[in-house]
């Protein structure tokens, strides 16, 4: 097996919130010309330590012109900060346009739905959030089949059925990292990967921050709740045990006419959780 890099994600991290509160906070929505965004270069180097001021400036040229939004900001605070080391070889970063090599990224899984793929295939669609590397700070998807996504979990640190953290739906693997190796000859319009390996420390973080919590291992519930965390209808927003972003919500279906039906605002606010699943199951994607 090819020798896996190391990422420090909590120095990623809090290189790209220094930048974020310290430096782009009194940009935002201004249009930079191209002085501008040199004397911004020069600025970044407090925080990019040992990257040539021209080399940042070849990573902001495409802002020139552009109205720098607080989304734009983030996403170039952590392209930059998970890329450091590329910075420091000379090597600019921009947003992501093609895959050009093979290259092994840190992920977090942030979604999990079930659907079809093109074969009409059941399993479970995927996205993630990149962390660092070329592509960061994108959201990329990918398809797997159920036993695939059992694999998968036992990989990043849960357990079969009779373990300390046992495997019983897809949508347990939400909040988890791992490795995955973007393929340039796969990666048309977006990374794609099949790969996937997860280091000793990411199983330790996995468990740590995220599992302990779902398994009540020297962790409880914040609500005293007795039901699985993947069963519940809290989102990570607001609880790191949740296995979808937003608090689901209760409300009137026009589709199916139940009056008390289960809606996830992060998907739709037409359609309530069972169409949506009826639907998705219903053709391909």
């Amino acid at each position: 097996m090819d020798e896996l890099p190391s990422f420090n994600l909590h120095q990623i991290d809090k290189r790209r919130d220094a930048m974020l509160e310290r430096l782009f906070f009194p940009h935002f929505n201004v249009t930079f010309d191209g002085q501008d965004l040199l004397g911004l270069a020069r600025q970044l180097q407090r925080y990019l330590p040992d990257v040539d001021a021209g080399v940042i400036f070849e990573s902001l040229r495409y802002l020139a012109g552009r109205e720098f939004t607080p989304r734009e900001a983030y996403m170039l605070a952590w392209r930059l900060a998970g890329n450091l080391p590329r910075l420091q070889q000379g090597t600019p970063v921009n947003p992501w346009a093609s895959q050009r090599e093979d290259e092994w990224v840190p992920v977090q899984t942030l979604q999990c739905i079930e659907t079809r793929n093109n074969q009409g295939v059941f399993g479970y669609r995927f996205a993630f959030r990149v962390l660092a590397g070329t592509p960061c700070p994108l959201r990329i998807f990918h398809f797997w089949r159920p036993e695939t996504a059992g694999l998968i979990a036992r990989r990043v640190g849960m357990t079969r059925r009779r373990g300390k953290y046992p495997f019983q739906h897809a949508s347990q693997l939400v909040s988890l990292r791992m490795l995955v190796q973007l393929e340039a000859a796969r990666s048309h319009g977006q990374p794609q990967f099949f790969r996937v390996e997860c280091p000793d420390s990411m199983i330790t973080w996995n468990r740590e921050h995220v599992l302990r919590l779902r398994y009540r291992l020297g962790r409880q519930c914040p609500n005293n709740w007795a039901w699985a965390c993947h069963r519940c209808a809290v989102g990570y927003e607001e609880c790191p045990g949740g296995t979808h972003a937003k608090t689901f919500v209760l409300g009137f279906c026009h589709y199916c006419g139940h009056a008390e039906a289960c809606f996830d605002p992060e998907l739709s606010t037409d359609r309530c959780q069972a169409c949506l699943r009826r639907e998705r199951l219903r053709r391909t994607t």
